[in-house]
């Protein structure tokens, strides 16, 4: 399977050579996993005093018509050998590139949540990119919109639109250089699993793509159950093949200005005896930790941890709790308490 371009004018180099500063293509090349992948490339020749004259700035775009699992993230030795073998001029060396991967509202991780830039330094051993990174960096949200702006990116689908491709989803800058999506077209569905370890602290996991932490779970694809998604997100994320228990949590999950409507559910994982059997998939999740319930507060954002205390009490009551943002609709109170009865948060969840 040969690497195909896309591109504006010519060829990229060309391109690159005779503006000074911009470039863009769509890239596809096959993938590690099989298949083919494509991504949106962006080239941007660095202006600063005293640089490299050569050096350049590469932005891949993760574009959400590649099939499930042919991200960015699962073959950086892809795509990055691609873009220099087949993108930038040949006077440009693998030292002078500058990486950045783009997710947001047109791509497969996370299409819910904003648009993030996230610097990637992929390690050269002198022939090729190796499975490897030296920097892997999500930018704060005002130094990516600041690059935004400073290297005149143009939002996915406009780009697309002048290479003569499809959009798959829509995002741009506004009138203040803030990053905004509009809604989806279509409600999201997503599956979670909740998995704690032998002393009842729970599993979370550290995105690269975005900040914050989560759940281990993800959406469901087209033609896809529930179930099936959550073990699926589970293996591809740590490593493991976990049998879901029952459906503990149904979350209906209102759209509002930054997500549109969803409905989210949450399996019972059963318990992790031995985290060393943990495998992440490095370039998608950068961090796990087990954390008490009375702590997810401080790791997890207010949705995310309203629910997750509700997954846990649903597991120790053994029963499914429907939930409408986070909150439970008949009012009932779904926190765990110490069995005490002294108000405390205990260690794990108890009837």
């Amino acid at each position: 399977m040969a690497t195909t371009l896309h591109v504006v004018n010519e060829t990229a180099a060309a391109r690159l050579d005779a503006t000074g500063y911009t470039a863009a293509v769509v890239l596809r090349w096959p993938h590690r996993r099989g298949g083919e992948a494509q991504c949106l490339v962006q080239l941007r020749r660095v202006a600063a005093s005293g640089a490299d004259p050569n050096s350049v700035v590469v932005v891949a775009s993760e574009l959400r018509d590649n099939p499930r699992g042919l991200g960015l993230t699962a073959d950086v030795p892809g795509w990055t050998g691609a873009v220099l073998n087949h993108v930038v001029p040949r006077s440009v060396g693998p030292e002078q590139i500058q990486w950045l991967m783009r997710h947001g509202w047109y791509s497969t991780h996370d299409p819910a949540g904003p648009e993030t830039l996230t610097e990637i330094e992929p390690v050269w051993d002198g022939h090729r990119f190796v499975d490897d990174l030296a920097v892997h960096r999500l930018l704060p949200r005002v130094e990516a919109q600041e690059l935004a702006v400073r290297w005149r990116l143009e939002p996915v689908d406009v780009a697309l639109a002048a290479l003569g491709q499809p959009s798959p989803r829509r995002f741009g800058l506004d009138g203040q250089g803030d990053l905004v999506a509009p809604p989806l077209p279509r409600r999201r569905m997503a599956a979670s699993m909740l998995l704690t370890d032998p002393a009842g602290a729970m599993l979370i996991v550290k995105p690269t793509y975005k900040p914050g932490w989560e759940i281990p779970g993800g959406a469901v694809e087209d033609g896809e159950s529930p179930r099936v998604a959550a073990v699926r997100e589970v293996a591809e994320e740590l490593g493991i093949a976990r049998t879901p228990g029952a459906l503990l949590v149904i979350d209906h999950v209102p759209a509002d200005r930054q997500r549109t409507e969803g409905l989210i559910v949450v399996f019972d994982g059963g318990q992790i005896d031995d985290p060393s059997t943990l495998v992440l998939a490095y370039a998608e999740l950068s961090e796990y930790a087990f954390v008490t319930p009375d702590r997810l507060g401080d790791h997890l954002p207010p949705l995310q941890n309203r629910r997750a205390l509700a997954a846990l009490r649903a597991r120790a009551d053994e029963r499914t709790i429907y939930l409408e943002d986070g909150r439970p609709v008949d009012g009932e109170p779904v926190e765990w308490r110490d069995e005490r009865g002294a108000g405390e948060p205990a260690g794990a969840p108890t009837k």
